[in-house]
């Protein structure tokens, strides 16, 4: 009984941490998306490029980015609600 309660705290600590990261990348891909694409344009030719590429590129990386948070918070989400259903049901047993 031991290991399964030290197993689920560990799942609901990770889960706690994946909610929290994946939170924060999805409200700072605005930044981390434009930090991309003027890194993207620094290497263009010349250092300059048609404005509907950066945008493109741009909204691409904050998309993709956002996508990456949607995904972290989800899995978090969901080991946290796996652990508490866990928790409860090896309560009632």
């Amino acid at each position: 009984m031991k290991k399964k309660k030290d197993f689920c705290q560990y799942v609901f600590v990770r889960g706690s941490l994946l909610v929290v990261f994946g939170s924060v990348i999805i409200f700072q891909s605005g930044r981390f998306g434009t930090f991309l694409g003027d890194y993207w344009l620094r290497f263009q030719a010349g250092g300059s490029a048609p404005s509907a590429d950066y945008v493109f590129v741009t909204e691409n990386f904050v998309r993709s980015i956002a996508n990456v948070g949607v995904v972290l918070f989800t899995i978090g989400l969901l080991s946290l609600f796996a652990t508490l259903i866990f928790q409860k049901y090896q309560a009632d047993a």
